[in-house]
C-alpha cells in the first residue's frame, strides 16, 4: 500500500499541471556580454524597454567572482 501511495506521490510532483515552476534568473548586462566579441566593448546595449537610446560599452572591470563588475 505505501508504495502505490508514493508512485502516486511522484506522478503529481512530475506534472505537467503542477502549478509550483522553477524560475529564471535574468541575465544582467555581463551575462550577454561574455558571449560578444571581445566583452562587448564598442557595442551599444539597451534594455527592450528603452527607446531609441542605447549605452556603448567602452570598458568592462570584473570582479573577482566573475559574474559582478563595473561596465563604463
Amino acid at each position: 500500500m505505501a508504495s502505490a501511495l508514493g508512485s502516486r506521490v511522484e506522478s503529481v510532483r512530475n506534472s505537467p499541471l503542477n502549478p509550483k515552476k522553477s524560475k529564471r534568473r535574468k541575465k544582467n548586462l555581463l551575462d550577454v556580454a561574455e558571449f560578444l566579441s571581445n566583452w562587448g566593448i564598442g557595442y551599444h546595449m539597451a534594455k527592450t524597454h528603452w527607446n531609441e537610446v542605447s549605452d556603448e560599452i567602452t570598458k568592462i572591470n570584473l570582479y573577482k567572482d566573475g559574474r559582478h563588475g563595473d561596465c563604463f
